[in-house]
């Protein structure tokens, strides 16, 4: 028979490995739309990029092409480099990211 203390125990396991699970989606969705966004200035195409509301787990943002710009050598350089890009998707930290860096991380993405 499992005690109270160890169901206890055992579901803030679990919460603690569902919140680090979402975390690492979380940063690996901005990453996948940094580098869609990277290579569409690449390839000379202008976006706008809306992020959607964090209540669907599939979706994080719409990204519409909205003309034609000039790449810049840094764009082209970073296109260059996506191939050799890699990722660590092992917890970075045992805790969740602080509001406040989530919030400078949101408007730096627009």
């Amino acid at each position: 028979m499992i005690d109270q203390q160890s169901r206890t125990s055992a579901g803030r396991r679990a919460d603690r490995v569902g919140r680090l699970q979402r975390q690492q989606r979380f940063v690996a969705g901005g990453a996948a739309l940094g580098l869609l966004r990277m290579a569409l200035r690449a390839l000379g195409l202008d976006e706008s990029t809306t992020l959607l509301p964090g209540d669907h787990p599939d979706l994080l943002a719409r990204v519409v092409l909205t003309g034609s710009i000039a790449p810049t050598p840094e764009d082209t350089w970073l296109m260059q480099a996506a191939p050799k890009r890699r990722t660590y998707r092992a917890p970075l930290a045992d805790r969740p990211i602080r509001e406040r860096l989530l919030q400078r991380l949101q408007h730096m993405a627009h």
